[in-house]
């Protein structure tokens, strides 16, 4: 089973959900959650200890071997996503909710697109200055430091680069693919959406970004074909 952890009002991952139900993709909310059968328990005491996750989804009650993999797309549990639950518990209910999906995210031992950060669920929250910090680490030239070029120039060409693990989607100069692919590594994310500009063949850096795109059909595609290279039943 593939689960999709969204917001109840994310009609991308219910569109993506819906195109790939025959390969047991489903999607998870705060809702769904705050269902009977949701269960992380851990007994022992340091190197010893021993964890058990159960999840229910659709009804029942699933076990972590079940669990293929996660795609995130929910930052945090905020407040707008517990309308059943009562106003004024709706605050401790989000922090409570968030530190135990943090949690189960963490100890679950199948591949996490992406892996929660302390302050995000599908990822590092990174601010935009600290992203051209990450990328100036690797020496990649960053927009910014070129004069911020591009930005409002008719000759600027955005290049938008995926990386899904190992592969790269988009079309862009060999450079901005192994530039991208270094990123995702450096910063451990399975997953990242880069934007270079390209002015008059200068290509530099412009941002990053770590939450999943499920609106185009090539890279739901190649999401799902990364978990554990499974066939895919159109």
């Amino acid at each position: 089973m593939l689960l999709v952890l969204c917001s109840h009002d994310d009609r991308a991952a219910y569109a993506f959900a819906n195109r790939f139900a025959k390969n047991n993709l489903r999607t998870v909310t705060c809702a769904g959650v705050s269902q009977e059968g949701w269960k992380l328990t851990v007994r022992g005491i340091g190197g010893d200890a021993e964890v058990k996750l159960t999840a229910a989804i659709g009804g029942r009650r699933v076990g972590c071997d079940q669990i293929e993999g996660v795609i995130t797309r929910l930052a945090f549990v905020g407040e707008k996503e517990l309308a059943h639950i009562a106003a004024e518990d709706r605050s401790y209910v989000a922090a409570e909710m968030h530190a135990f999906l943090f949690a189960f995210l963490e100890a679950l031992p199948c591949r996490i697109v992406n892996p929660p950060s302390l302050t995000c669920l599908y990822g590092p929250n990174l601010r935009p200055a600290q992203w051209r910090r990450c990328a100036r680490e690797l020496r990649i030239p960053v927009a910014e430091d070129l004069g911020g070029i591009g930005t409002g120039s008719t000759a600027c060409s955005p290049v938008d680069i995926t990386v899904i693990g190992e592969r790269t989607f988009g079309k862009g100069p060999e450079p901005a693919l192994l530039w991208s692919k270094q990123l995702a590594q450096l910063v451990g994310v399975s997953y990242l959406l880069v934007r270079y500009t390209d002015v008059q063949g200068t290509l530099s850096f412009v941002g990053a970004d770590p939450y999943p795109r499920l609106e185009s059909e090539e890279i739901g595609w190649a999401l799902v074909e990364s978990f554990a290279r499974r066939t895919i039943v159109c």
